[in-house]
């Protein structure tokens, strides 16, 4: 039912208001709300003012009663409210088509590896007129600006001007808004030093890590693999709803490259390995806030290399940990000790998020 509310809103081309209800007690929320308001009045209030103030009509704001006072002669009165309905228009029109990629994603296939997203009022076309079982969609490509039609049928963008033919594809997968896109369910992405993902990975790592330790930190990856993400944000909502609090942490977890290679394709940690460097506190998953601890089961290849992932954990209630225990107690979730490992007994409880390639 909720999913298909959220079809009909997509498909609607006028306006509606979404309200929203904060508590009182819900401050540092109510401050970011507010600040995120008055960016984007502020930026649409310039992106009137200025060119309003070329034609000698002067805006006057009161946005408490959502309401525009324009001052000056008549005719560029008039020309400069056109100018407001247009602007308004467009402003409502791209909150539209950021809403609809927020959860539907188009795109064309470039080569056999490489996809390129459709613009946002692109991907919005395509979508409605697949939402309302339309054959095909003819539109303009904004990105190649090519006069273009999509069969739905086939899955094909045939362009007008030469007929060449490529593949397309839909994706209702919400995404994180720092994944690149993707098809399939996995993918290694690289990231780019001066991401800030990269850097964000990189200092977590360095705040636990004995320099003496590594010389360098030769790779960081991004782990984008749908089906463990989607089990993990299940498994989440879950620990939320019942423990009234959030207990994910991000935690360190080393071990051998085919290992790490092993843990990526089965979308899970392995438990299999339980043992083989002691179970202290508990037949489990071993996550730890120290790097450095975690650095003694990152087994070197033949290069030198060694593999640490850095994974988001839900603890949720946590208890001690002993040798005998083979899950956690009733009533907890985990188990722990000397103040910074973590031993997790289910699969979707963790989600590797990146992986750390040093040497």
């Amino acid at each position: 039912m909720i999913e298909e509310a959220k079809n009909q809103l997509l498909q609607i081309k006028s306006n509606f208001r979404v309200s929203f209800i904060l508590l009182p007690t819900q401050t540092n929320v109510y401050e970011q709300f507010y600040k995120k308001l008055a960016a984007l009045s502020e930026n649409a209030q310039n992106e009137f003012t200025y060119p309003s103030a070329n034609i000698q009509v002067l805006p006057e704001f009161e946005v408490k009663n959502n309401r525009v006072k324009l001052f000056g002669p008549n005719a560029k009165v008039s020309e400069s409210e056109k100018e407001f309905w247009r602007l308004n228009s467009q402003i409502k029109d791209q909150l539209r088509w950021e809403t609809v990629a927020r959860h539907i994603l188009w795109a064309y296939q470039i080569n056999e590896d490489t996809w390129e997203e459709y613009s946002l009022r692109n991907n919005a076309e395509i979508e409605d007129s697949y939402l309302a079982k339309s054959s095909s969609v003819h539109f303009t490509n904004e990105k190649s600006n090519e006069k273009c039609e999509i069969k739905f049928q086939n899955m094909l963008e045939i362009c007008s001007n030469n007929q060449r033919q490529r593949h397309v594809t839909r994706t209702d997968f919400e995404k994180p808004p720092n994944w690149a896109l993707h098809f399939g369910n996995t993918w290694r992405f690289p990231l780019h030093p001066q991401l800030p993902d990269y850097n964000l990975v990189l200092n977590k790592f360095k705040e636990t890590m004995d320099s003496s330790k590594y010389a360098q930190v030769i790779l960081i990856e991004r782990l984008q693999i749908k089906r463990w993400y989607t089990g993990y944000q299940a498994h989440k909502k879950d620990f939320q709803e019942r423990l009234k609090i959030d207990t994910e942490k991000f935690l360190f977890h080393g071990c051998p490259e085919a290992s790490a290679d092993l843990i990526i394709q089965s979308n899970h940690f392995n438990r299999s390995f339980v043992g083989k460097h002691g179970a202290l506190y508990g037949s489990g998953v071993y996550f730890s806030s120290n790097a450095c601890y975690s650095h003694s089961f990152a087994t070197p290849n033949t290069k030198g290399e060694r593999c640490m992932f850095l994974a988001r954990v839900l603890v949720g209630k946590a208890i001690t940990g002993t040798q005998s225990m083979v899950t956690a107690p009733d009533g907890y979730d985990s188990t722990t000790g000397d103040h910074h490992i973590w031993v997790t007994y289910h699969d979707d409880q963790a989600y590797a998020e990146y992986l750390i390639t040093y040497k």
